[in-house]
């Protein structure tokens, strides 16, 4: 067995180049939906989707998504949801919550019902998976 020592210059050169070669076609495999949604304009950062206020305009419910990295999907990769409720006045966070929805394609503006002393969500994903509700602050 020849040691690297042993093996003459120019091999080494193609040893080395082959070895780049493996590695970035094995990186690249593995990472390619994640690369194709970044190009095709998708975004890894969470950013608000829809923002539904209270019928008297104190309290508003904030939901926010982020495609979770690696993407599972091109057409359709899994998402983390996070729904708010604030403050409308100060936008300061009363509670949250936080839930993974496996396809993108999935997440459907929910269905809020507001009482005196809560706020249900419901209808969050197309499954109808996902319901919450939250208590309201005490004036």
């Amino acid at each position: 067995m020849l040691e690297t020592s042993q093996i003459p210059s120019n091999n080494k050169r193609i040893f080395l180049s082959f070895g780049v070669v493996i590695t970035s076609l094995v990186i690249f495999i593995l990472f390619i939906e994640s690369i194709l949604w970044t190009i095709s304009g998708g975004s890894f950062f969470s950013h608000q989707v829809y923002l539904l206020k209270s019928p008297d305009n104190h309290y508003e419910v904030s939901v926010s998504r982020r495609v979770n990295f690696p993407a599972n999907s091109f057409l359709s990769p899994s998402i983390t949801v996070d729904i708010s409720l604030k403050d409308a006045a100060h936008k300061y966070q009363i509670n949250s919550v936080q839930f993974e929805i496996h396809e993108y394609s999935e997440l459907t503006k929910p269905e809020i019902i507001w009482t005196p002393t809560e706020v249900f969500i419901d209808e969050v994903d197309y499954h109808k998976d996902f319901s919450f509700g939250f208590r309201l602050p005490k004036e």
